[in-house]
């Protein structure tokens, strides 16, 4: 008989943080390096990066713009899109930024990330093995990919990796 594998979340492609507000003239912008950082957090969960930009965003509610990021294991960049927030409350000079991917990306370090979780739940001798997730690219269009679950008793299961739910990176559950 096979072992179950609980469901887990890998984690969430949404970072925000509070950032402090800088004078260019009479325009406000928020903190490029911090942007910078947040895009980073989420891009960290991808793959490995090679290079990160983003433009000077302004300081008021509801801006919006377009950072790129370039992945060791990419073919190409990438756009994240990066959103102010209000301010946090009490303050007139931080606003929440948030970062968000344009397109869904799977890339190694979900991979990585899948093998640290069964490893913790199956132990040292598991595996996992999911097609696609050797270089960093669009994540399939059927928002699915089949992996296996190799228990270190051997005994083998097929889960499905969903990329479907645009609040995390990926979910992995029972194989159809």
């Amino acid at each position: 008989m096979g072992r179950f594998v609980p469901y887990w979340l890998v984690l969430l492609p949404l970072a925000a943080c509070h950032v402090d507000v800088s004078c260019n003239g009479l325009t406000r912008y928020v903190d490029g390096e911090a942007v910078e950082g947040i895009v980073r957090k989420v891009a960290e969960q991808i793959g490995t990066i090679d290079a990160v930009e983003c433009p000077q965003i302004r300081a008021e509610v509801g801006a919006t713009d377009r950072c790129t990021v370039a992945f060791e294991l990419g073919d190409r960049p990438y756009g994240f899109v990066v959103k102010v927030e209000p301010p946090a409350s009490g303050t007139a000079d931080r606003f929440t930024v948030t970062a968000t991917m344009e397109v869904r990306l799977v890339g190694p370090g979900i991979q990585t990330l899948l093998d640290d979780g069964v490893h913790e739940q199956l132990g040292a001798g598991a595996t996992i093995t999911c097609p696609g997730l050797d270089r960093v690219r669009p994540a399939p269009a059927s928002g699915f990919v089949t992996c296996t679950v190799r228990a270190a008793d051997g005994t083998e299961t097929a889960r499905r990796l969903d990329f479907t739910d645009k609040d995390t990176i990926a979910t992995l559950i029972a194989a159809p």
